[in-house]
């Protein structure tokens, strides 16, 4: 009997060695469970922190874009402008070049006028002093005429102006 009692425990021992060590493994079974529960909350958590930096980093990119868009259309604004204000430029030379040209012409056309002025004047007073010349010479030979004309007669005493 004694080996009876020595093998009852003797298993009684392997038993609960056995319940430990089932006990231990189920431990760490839950550990394991509980750390697996925790990794997969941890790697949904990094995903969605994942997702959301993609979501604004598409946010960010779709305002960069938009922003290079518009700096672009500026860009193109100013090369407009600046060749606008070239060709205003080059428009108010030219105007100035031509205002000048028409000032020259101007004086040189003022002085033409005022030389032929002169020139009209000197003629009226040429003309002027040879009608006046003329005249006299007409009535010097009116008076020729007269000394000369028969008194008598009625038409030369008209011309000779005798009443």
């Amino acid at each position: 009997m004694k080996i009876v009692l020595v093998l009852l425990g003797l298993g009684a021992t392997v038993m609960a060695v056995l319940a430990v060590q089932a006990f231990r493994q189920e431990m760490r079974i839950r550990a394991l469970r509980n750390g697996i529960s925790e990794s997969i909350l941890d790697s949904q958590k990094k995903e969605s922190d994942i997702a959301d930096r993609k979501r604004k980093s598409n946010e960010q990119k779709v305002l960069v874009e938009t922003a290079q868009n518009k700096l672009d259309e500026l860009k193109a604004q100013k090369a407009q402008l600046e060749q606008s204000k070239s060709d205003s430029e080059a428009n108010l030379k030219t105007c100035a070049d031509e205002k000048e040209t028409i000032a020259k012409n101007k004086s040189s056309n003022e002085e033409a006028i005022k030389s032929l002025q002169e020139n009209q004047k000197a003629a009226e007073e040429k003309a002027t002093a040879a009608i006046q010349a003329l005249k006299q010479q007409i009535l010097d030979r009116d008076k020729a005429i007269c000394d000369f004309a028969d008194t008598t007669n009625e038409e030369a005493r008209k011309i000779c102006g005798i009443s």
